[in-house]
């Protein structure tokens, strides 16, 4: 302890440190302590506690000079290893043959593997006596899976595996052999890839613990079901599966013999409708799987020779209808897929929540709008279900579908019930594939583009293909609103603007989400008029560079930027390479005297000590955000830069430090108008006191972890914090005792409160007793409190007094 009664970041135990550590990456962490002192040094080169390594994102070069200083002389210590560089894979496992490896190793992920040295990695793995979760994701389709399968199977601790081996891998020698004596301890297995049935079968007779099993897609094309099974999988509670060309009847018996325990059952089919037989799949499940009590369906129908109609849809319904079903709240609806009679269609149950309508009787007799929430479906029975219920659907004037996947066909259906709807909002569009032009020749879509008389849509994702047959649709169209994509943006324009006589009534249209450079691209160039909107106008405009590339920026700097620097409102930047571009404007930002917002991404902190003082000239800015990408010293000069920002009220600041040591004090007289204070890198208690002392305007305030690791809690002054209101704090290593001194110091007029604590094991944060004292004597403004506490072993989090879920494992018990 020093004589300010703090402890200095070299008299931390070993322990801690380790604590520290785990923020980082490994390598990182070793260059950044390994040279301060000896001790540091030994703590990484002679400890022996465990470390991850991830090398999904390093060159060749790179990891030879990692490998050489670091890896090769710590590798007993590393239990998890993340690969994706085939040359570093090979590099790793054609150096270890002769020698003793990874002992500890539990987790490893091989990404972009080929077959060579897959089985090299395998040999070597199977004297691995920790490994327990195996991921292998291999970029050659013509591996040899049984050599693999042999391999994995032999290794002694593995009990997570997930292969992705490709669709066209060989089995070069037939199947593999049934299992009788080796046998794999593997409970759970993911086969991403097709697979067919007889080598799932061999697959299955290796792993009898096996507890959840997962396949991307099973083929029975070629392959007999056998008549006999001789495998059991007694443990087997969980499957996910896509069916391809396997029927009911061949299906049938894996599920009576292999799935007998299943609790959880999500399958995908398609052809063989006997899928959709209701009183088989009862028969089924009472007799061979009683136990299951998840029932997920998602069916393809096609029936050649007959069609799917309402009729026929409601008939389905029906036989899922039945008590069988529903005292198991397992639901289901369909959908088939064009406006006019067809024989193909969608058959896939869905959750409880989504058949509410059915509960009560709609009678509103007064509405005159409609909406279909985020959650809602809207498939061929809703639409009777609406048009057979009590709406006065002749009365609404305005229709907004939240639904992000509704088709197109289905909205010409909905409209085709509201005769005098006005207003349309959608989330949304979806074409499902027709042709543009059939579509448009159907009998539903010439009467409605006659008879309707929307003048208002709102779409918020949409397509250009989409807007235009919707604007076909609706000929008396006088305002459009709409978000677009950036690159269609110009073929928006040209089309709207175009005498195509489906837009004679338009004279508003809103366009969200579009940079000035796409606007100047689509206007500038259509006519002289145009041209002096765009380059002569005083109108403020928003600059993003965020994805704008080199050579672009250039033509864009010099056509827009430097000509209306006395016009931009906002600028984005993220490109790196701009910030050291001779012609970046953040060379002259200081002649953006009407700039309001600024974001600067990706910033290295070299160019942001450049900047900021630039930024005290600027009279209006009012929101900054800045994300640095390296490390620095201190964060104090920042800090004093923005503050002296007049006129700024949003702050969002992400600024990692490079040392573990505390940044120094504020210590200037200047207070700052800022009242959103959104601060995304890690601060300790007295950081943080010492810049709250000089925002006293501050409303909301947003942390994502407070530390008080390395220094105690000290108040320098007192002061406060008249309008904060909204608080919303993340707290890892900062004790229940220093916290409670923070609130009752700073935010004791908090109105509304967020807590997030993980990793954190002081039990006071669950102590209702505590936080009653706390807010009843403290924070007597308090009307929301939301905390979510985990640590270990349990966790706490508070819930909406209307939620229907029950949270397990969490401790309420002094809570109540």
């Amino acid at each position: 302890m020093n004589r300010n009664g703090c402890t200095n970041f070299e008299e931390l135990s070993n322990e801690i440190i380790y604590e520290i550590v785990d923020f980082l990456d490994t390598y990182r962490a070793y260059e950044i302590f390994s040279n301060l002192n000896i001790r540091f040094r030994n703590l990484f080169t002679l400890s022996n506690f465990p470390i991850e390594i991830n090398l999904f994102n390093i060159s060749k070069s790179s990891f030879q000079q990692h490998y050489e200083q670091f890896f090769k002389y710590n590798n007993h210590r590393i239990h998890s290893l993340y690969i994706s560089n085939p040359f570093i894979i090979n590099l790793i496992f054609s150096s270890i043959k002769n020698d003793i490896l990874f002992t500890q190793l539990k987790i490893l992920y091989l990404k972009n593997i080929d077959s060579d040295d897959c089985n090299d990695a395998l040999d070597y793995l199977v004297s691995l006596p920790q490994l327990s979760t195996l991921i292998i994701d291999s970029f050659k389709d013509d591996c040899d899976k049984n050599t693999i399968y042999d391999k994995i199977f032999r290794l002694p601790a593995l009990k997570y595996c997930n292969l992705s081996l490709g669709d066209g891998g060989a089995m070069t020698d037939g199947l593999l052999h049934i299992a009788y004596n080796n046998f794999s301890p593997i409970e759970h297995l993911i086969i991403d890839y097709n697979i067919h049935f007889n080598e799932l079968f061999h697959i299955l007779s290796y792993v009898p613990h096996l507890r959840r099993l997962s396949i991307k897609c099973l083929t029975l094309l070629y392959d007999r079901m056998p008549h006999t099974f001789s495998i059991t999988l007694n443990n087997l509670t969980h499957v996910s599966i896509k069916l391809n060309h396997i029927n009911f009847d061949q299906f049938q018996p894996i599920m009576i013999n292999l799935f007998r325990n299943l609790q959880v059952l999500s399958i995908s089919t398609s052809m063989d409708n006997e899928y959709m037989n209701a009183q088989r799949w009862e028969t089924l499940i009472i007799t061979h799987m009683p136990h299951l009590r998840i029932f997920d369906i998602q069916h393809n129908t096609s029936l050649f020779g007959a069609v799917i109609n309402s009729k026929t849809c409601q008939d389905l319904m029906n036989r899922f209808a039945t008590l069988f079903w529903t005292k198991r709240k397992w639901f289901f609806t369909h959908q088939h897929y064009y406006l006019e009679r067809s024989n193909h269609g969608f058959f896939y149950s869905i959750q409880p929540y989504r058949l509410a309508i059915d509960n009560y009787s709609i009678d509103f007799p007064n509405a005159n709008e409609i909406t279909f929430g985020k959650d809602v479906y809207i498939s061929h029975d809703l639409i009777i279900k609406i048009s057979n219920s009590m709406i006065p659907l002749s009365q609404i004037t305005k229709v907004t579908i939240n639904s992000d996947s509704v088709c197109f066909s289905n909205i010409i259906k909905i409209l085709y019930l509201i005769p005098n709807c006005k207003k349309l909002i959608l989330t949304s569009l979806s074409l499902e594939g027709r042709d543009f032009s059939s579509l448009r020749c159907t009998k539903n879509f010439r009467y409605l583009s006659h008879k309707n008389t929307i003048t208002n849509i709102t779409i918020k994702s949409c397509k250009f293909k989409e807007v235009e047959l919707l604007v076909s649709l609706c000929p008396r169209l006088q305002h459009l609103t709409i978000n677009v994509l950036q690159e269609e943006f110009q073929s928006f324009i040209k089309y709207l603007l175009s005498n195509n006589g489906n837009n004679r009534y338009l004279h508003s249209l809103f366009i969200r989400s579009t940079d000035f450079h796409h606007v100047y691209k689509a206007f500038y160039s259509l006519n002289a008029r145009f041209y002096n909107l765009i380059v002569n106008s005083t109108i403020p405009i928003d600059v993003d560079l965020s994805s704008i590339s080199k050579s672009t920026f250039q033509q864009y700097n010099k056509d827009i930027i430097l000509p209306n620097k006395h016009r931009i409102q906002s600028l984005h930047l993220s490109n790196a390479c701009l910030y050291d571009d001779i012609s970046s404007p953040i060379h002259i930002l200081s002649q953006f005297l009407h700039l309001k917002t600024l974001s600067l991404n990706n910033i290295e902190s070299k160019y942001l000590k450049y900047l900021l003082p630039k930024l005290v000239s600027l009279p209006y800015l009012s929101s900054l955000s800045i994300i640095c990408i390296d490390l620095i010293r201190s964060r104090t000069p920042i800090y004093y830069r923005i503050i002296r920002l007049r006129a700024l009220k949003y702050c969002s600041l992400s600024v990692e430090r490079f040392d573990c040591g505390e940044s120094s004090s504020l210590t200037i007289n200047e207070y700052s108008p800022i009242e959103y204070l959104n601060i995304k890198h890690r601060i300790s208690t007295n950081e943080l006191y010492s810049l709250l002392s000089h925002v006293p305007q501050l409303r909301r305030l947003y942390v994502s972890d407070i530390s008080n690791l390395w220094r105690e809690y000290i108040k320098t002054s007192a002061f406060v914090l008249p309008y904060l209101t909204h608080i919303s704090l993340g707290l890892s290593s900062i004790n229940f005792n220093t916290f409670e001194e923070m609130m009752i110091d700073m935010f004791h007029l908090v109105q509304v409160l967020h807590i997030s604590i993980d990793n954190n094991s002081d039990q006071m944060y669950i102590n209702a007793n505590r936080w009653e004292q706390l807010i009843l004597s403290h924070m007597p403004n308090l009307r929301i409190f939301d905390i979510r506490h985990e640590n270990w072993s349990t966790y706490i989090i508070t819930i909406n007094h209307n939620a229907n879920q029950v949270i397990s494992n969490t401790r309420i018990d002094n809570f109540t």
